[in-house]
């Protein structure tokens, strides 16, 4: 359920709100948080602080740093073992003891062999496509670093020649299928890891629903006051409409139902008013009364509600 919510510029880095964040979660007197943020929060700045003001944290690891490369160097064969796989979401996961800016936390390292074959096929993809590329650049003086990460480059009298670098292409399939968190939460076992971190995407849906299913969409307002308001009343919304979908979810007879679908059928309910003001209503389908039930309204409530 949304419980909150600031506006802060978009010029600003969401990495250098972290501490106004943090502060502002505690003033409210919301206690016992995990943060479960992206990868970019990953700052000595931003790890120091979460850990020594005792915030519990999950981060993903950025892959390009050379210590997840040591990581999976030392410890990737040995996640690959049936004592580490997690049958729920068929993948590979144990947790270590690690240090990072002298912060001691857990490395859960991840082998997912479905990424794993999506990771290379988007690698070699990707090669194929600045292949291309710097074939058409044959005349030029100058590659950037784009193309120097897959392809050894020599500078020439007629221009730039290079060839394939397959060094550092096997140096990027060592990290295919892999995924490594951070957290301060010693006591979290990879599963409750993943399977909190998966759990984000619940969030990510509210976000959606309030931009696209709302019709929040972009604010389009010029002044302060009523960008507040709009921003205001789309929050109210939403935790209405959170609040509905919670208890649809919860039913057996709803759970498959979307929240169009439940708006759609309560829409075709209608109650008539007679000319001595007594009021009845439309016969209920099946789909009706267990939405009604699912959100815990009784029929006679709804008459009542016609005035």
């Amino acid at each position: 359920m949304p419980v909150y919510y600031t506006i802060y510029s978009g010029s600003i880095t969401d990495k250098s709100y972290l501490v106004f964040m943090l502060e502002n979660t505690g003033r409210l007197g919301i206690d016992k948080v995990r943060f479960v943020m992206d990868r970019g929060f990953v700052t000595e700045d931003n790890i120091v602080y979460m850990a020594k003001n005792d915030y519990s944290f999950i981060v993903p690891f950025p892959m390009d740093r050379v210590e997840a490369a040591a990581l999976i160097e030392k410890h990737g064969q040995s996640i690959r073992k049936a004592v580490n796989r997690i049958h729920e979401f068929d993948i590979y996961g144990a947790g270590l003891d690690y240090e990072l800016y002298n912060i001691p936390m857990k490395a859960h390292i991840f082998f997912d062999p479905g990424k794993q074959n999506l990771d290379e096929k988007e690698l070699y993809a990707r090669i194929t496509r600045l292949s291309r590329e710097l074939e058409k650049m044959k005349g030029a003086k100058r590659i950037t670093k784009r193309y120097t990460d897959f392809f050894a480059a020599e500078e020439e009298k007629s221009g730039i020649s290079f060839e394939i670098n397959n060094g550092k292409i096997d140096e990027r399939l060592k990290k295919a299928g892999y995924v490594i968190f951070l957290t301060t939460d010693l006591s979290c076992s990879s599963e409750s890891l993943i399977q909190i971190y998966r759990g984000r995407d619940a969030i990510e849906k509210n976000f959606d629903q309030l931009k696209n299913g709302l019709d929040f969409k972009r604010l389009r307002t010029h002044i302060n006051k009523t960008t507040d308001g709009k921003v205001f009343v789309g929050f109210l919304a939403l935790i209405l409409r959170s609040c509905l979908l919670k208890k649809v979810k919860a039913q057996t007879e709803t759970k498959r139902m979307t929240l169009d679908k439940v708006l759609i059928e309560l829409k075709k309910i209608k109650v008539i008013t007679m000319l001595d003001m007594h009021k009845i209503i439309t016969p209920l389908t099946k789909t009706q009364k267990d939405i009604l039930a699912a959100l815990a309204i009784p029929v006679m409530d709804l008459i009542n509600s016609v005035s």
